[in-house]
């Protein structure tokens, strides 16, 4: 799991720009970032009480970010035209989260599995893939 926040020495939280880097272990590079603003801080705080990973308060944070490494752009869930299903939704694997990936594959599996949530995200996406046949899912919103 990548260590995006750390605390600074006056209490602060620092937001890491050089956290996908080695040499985080070398104090003059471990603190290179920014300080979150108020806002910031406040919803760092929220989820972090709620157990989020750094990565997901990251995502959070930065909501307007490009996702899928700068060649898409994940867009809120919209509602399904009028030639679909009615209440279905087709998402692709990609635009799902994590810890619905990880149900995917424990209810193709009939079995839950603890070293999930250990995994890279392409590593799930590619193994619900070969799992499903597909590279998307429907969502039933009737079931929501």
């Amino acid at each position: 799991m990548a260590e995006i926040y750390r605390e600074g020495e006056d209490g602060s939280i620092i937001e890491l720009s050089n956290w996908g880097m080695g040499g985080a272990d070398d104090p003059a590079k471990a603190m290179v970032g920014r300080k979150l603003t108020d806002s910031e801080l406040e919803l760092y705080q929220e989820l972090k009480a709620r157990d989020r990973t750094d990565s997901s308060i990251w995502l959070e944070l930065h909501p307007a970010w490009p996702r899928g490494n700068g060649k898409e752009i994940l867009r809120p869930l919209q509602r399904p035209d009028a030639q679909a299903d009615a209440g279905k939704m087709k998402l692709t694997l990609r635009q799902i989260t994590t810890a619905m990936l990880i149900k995917i594959i424990e209810a193709r599996c009939h079995h839950k599995f603890e070293n999930l949530t250990k995994m890279k995200r392409l590593e799930l996406e590619s193994l619900a893939e070969t799992m499903l046949g597909r590279n998307y899912i429907y969502l039933d919103l009737n079931d929501c």
